[in-house]
This record gives C-alpha cells, structure tokens and sequence, in this order.
C-alpha cells in the first residue's frame, strides 16, 4: 500500500483532531504541519508530535511531497488555501464551513468542479453509525415519508465572559457564527437523513444575539421546507448551559416517529404507528418501551475518524456499495446561500 503524505495547516483545535484522527488510518502520514505563525507551527508540531514544521500553508501547497492538504484555518482562509493546493495538485479535506462567505464557496466550488483531485467537506456527523441506520431505514421506506423534522445543536462555550479569538469576528467567521458553526452540520444532518435538501424558507426566521460579542450571534432558530414537503423548525445554540455539545434529530412519519441524538453517546429510538397504543402517559410504558431502541458509545472522535476512514478510501479507489457519500463543496455552498439568504431575511 502506497503511504499517503499529509499536511495539516491550522494544527491547533479542530486541526489537532484531525492529526490525531489520522495516526489512526493505515497507509497515512502526517507528514507536517503549519500554523499560522512560523512560531506557531514550530509549537503545533512539537505538541503534536509532528517532525516537520512548515514556516508557511504556501510552503505545503508547493512541496511535492505532500499528497493531501487538510485546511483546518478560519473561515476567511479557506477559499485561498484551498484553491491553491487544489491548482497544485493536491487533494484537500475542508473544514466546515466551506468558507466565510457564498462567493468564496463558490469559487472553491468551481476549483474543484475543474479539477481532478478529490475534495471533501468535513461533514463528519453523518457518519455514526446511528446517522447511518436512521438514514437507510427512511430510504428503504420502513417509516414512510417525512412529514416533519425538529432538530437542535446545543453548546455552551459562549456562556459567560466572552471568549476571544477569530471565532467571534464577524468578518473571519461568516454572517452567522453559529449557523455557520454548528449550523451547517445540522444542516447537512436533516438533509442527509431524509433524503432531501432544503428548498424554501417557512414562516420567520429568528437569529437574535448579535450586540456585544462582534455581531458574532450565538442562537438562531430556522423553520426550513425541504424539497419532498417536509417541513424541519432547528434550533441552535452556543449559550445552552449544561450542553457542552448535544445534537438531536426528531422524525415524524406516515408510519412512525424516530427520534436521533448524540451527546458523546449515540441514541435511535423509533416507535411504530401501530405501538402508539401501548405507550402510556403514566410513565408506566414509555416510548423506549414500546419501541426500537439503539445505543453506541463508540468513543470521542467517532465520526471524524470514520468520515477521514471514508475520504482515504476514496483516494485509494477503495470504494464499497455500503459507502456514506462524501460531503462535496457544492454541499457547501448551498449550505452557506441558506444561512446568507436566513441572515438577509432579518435585517432591516
């Protein structure tokens, strides 16, 4: 097997995940890393136990030698960073959001639609294994078709003094940062487990808290209509006490309800039209009673690592009929003209 070179720019936060979710594939080596000082990356690699430091992300798009460029920077970094490593040759894992803003999706959208190097998004939720079954069992049609969607990402590092760092600048994080955020993987959740994408607004949007943190909004709530009728009301926030990061999706079908969630513990819990009888209001028969139930303790870092396991294959041509498709740049930047028109919608 061939050893696939990477380097990491942004070795810091999501980029150190991203290197510790990589020591873990076979055949991949994180081959350097750059951060965003030349100081800065010379500390990176040495925490991380990287043996090269790259004074510069340019010096990575140019050296030979690296094969996969993971661009784990700010948000207003990725357009540039991408576009030159995906001209150079190289194949590119994005952090999400794509970017800051539509037009620099776009034109990463366009670099890669021209290009032969594969691209990816780091979508990585819908990867679990419970994302997984919930998805086939709506596809299959053992549920019927969605009606409706509730779903919430909840946080709480933005409670309390205000942090500091780029991502609570309005022009480094994008015009929402918690829909941009955490937003955009709720986003890409619904979408993915239903099978359809978001196509219209419905009713009002509401993305308050702007004031003192940068115009950096730390709670939204979207009422979106997807494509197949499905109507989804989501709710997200970075100012939820006790929530340190809870994810949860709820269905209503013709034949059933499912209710998904992931708090470090993964849950699915579907209960079938024809057991509404059996589940009382007494607490003597709940719902988990009556119903499916599933649960997974896979671990922190489950779904990173099993999105990355996914990306190295498709480099490797390794592809299986059972494989969750990769998140694309194009998911991207529907995903970012959403949050922008939502955004739009509540200013004067």
């Amino acid at each position: 097997m061939t050893t696939l070179r990477v380097g990491v720019v942004g070795a810091r936060g999501v980029g150190a995940a991203h290197v510790a979710a990589l020591r873990t594939l076979t055949g991949v080596d994180v081959a350097a890393v750059a951060g965003e000082t030349k100081d800065g990356g010379v500390r990176a690699a040495r925490a991380l136990g990287v043996s090269r430091a790259a004074p510069s992300w340019q010096e990575l798009v140019v050296d030979d030698t690296i094969d996969v460029l993971h661009v784990c920077t700010p948000n207003d970094t990725h357009a540039e960073i991408t576009c030159a490593a995906i001209e150079a040759g190289k194949h590119v894992v994005c952090e999400k959001p794509l970017a800051s803003k539509p037009s620099a999706a776009r034109a990463m959208t366009d670099c890669a639609a021209g290009s032969a190097v594969t691209t990816a998004l780091s979508y990585h939720y819908r990867y679990l294994p419970l994302v997984e079954r919930l998805r086939r069992l709506v596809a299959e049609g053992a549920l019927g078709g969605v009606h409706s969607v509730r779903g919430h990402y909840l946080q709480n590092w933005m409670c309390g003094e205000p942090p500091r760092g780029w991502r609570t600048a309005h022009g480094r994080v994008g015009d929402s940062a918690v829909l941009s955020d955490i937003g955009t993987h709720l986003i890409d959740l619904t979408e993915y487990i239903t099978g359809q994408r978001f196509d219209r607004a419905v009713g009002d949007h509401a993305v308050p808290t702007r004031g003192s943190r940068a115009n950096a909004h730390t709670r939204a709530d979207l009422m979106l209509g997807l494509s197949g009728g499905a109507v989804a009301v989501l709710s997200l926030s970075q100012v939820s006490p006790g929530h340190t990061n809870s994810l949860a999706l709820a269905l209503d079908t013709g034949r059933a309800s499912a209710t998904w969630s992931y708090d470090g513990t993964e849950r699915l819990e579907v209960v079938d039209r024809d057991q509404v009888p059996e589940v009382r209001v007494d607490d003597h028969v709940h719902a988990g009673g009556a119903g499916r139930f599933w649960v997974r303790t896979d671990g922190p870092g489950t779904s990173l690592r099993r999105f990355l396991n996914r990306t190295y294959r498709e480099l490797r041509d390794d592809r299986r009929a059972s494989d969750v498709p990769l998140p694309t740049f194009a998911d991207g930047l529907r995903h970012l003209q959403l949050i922008a028109d939502a955004v739009t919608d509540q200013r004067p």
